[in-house]
């Protein structure tokens, strides 16, 4: 794994997207010890710290897709924090000392649509307008 932060720092986000591999792409003869490596993954998620938005929002995927039956309660306090979260000019920031940016608001409103909320949340409806605010002229972020 490469470690640039804000973004590509996270060992959450590594793990998540690891098992989502496991599961999908793993030979048969490899079954047991991908249920041995999600079982584990799974124990660390549930723990691991979440010191930045990117970990919130990959451990909240991670829960929903691979372990959601168990994790119902933890999907919904992560939900939330990510709800309370949302800054006042309605853009998610990567680290707590930094402003707003496209960057976590596109990631967080993708991951809280997937994980159950409504297309007319007032919460996606102020994200979607931070992010079309803050466009630039060639249509990049």
């Amino acid at each position: 794994s490469c470690s640039r932060p804000p973004m590509q720092h996270s060992n959450v986000a590594c793990t998540v997207m690891i098992l989502q591999y496991l599961t999908r792409y793993a030979s048969k003869d490899q079954k047991e010890l991908v249920e041995k490596a999600i079982k584990k993954a799974n124990e660390w998620l549930e723990k691991a710290p979440l010191p930045t938005q990117e970990d919130l929002v990959w451990r909240l995927w991670g829960l929903y897709t691979m372990d959601r039956e168990k994790s119902t309660s933890q999907i919904e306090e992560l939900r939330k924090k990510l709800n309370e979260s949302q800054r006042k000019d309605g853009g998610w920031n990567q680290e707590k000392e930094m402003d707003s940016d496209p960057y976590a608001t596109g990631q967080t409103i993708f991951i809280l649509r997937l994980t159950g909320s409504k297309l007319d949340d007032p919460i996606l409806q102020k994200g979607t307008d931070y992010l079309l605010k803050t466009q630039f002229k060639d249509g990049s972020w």
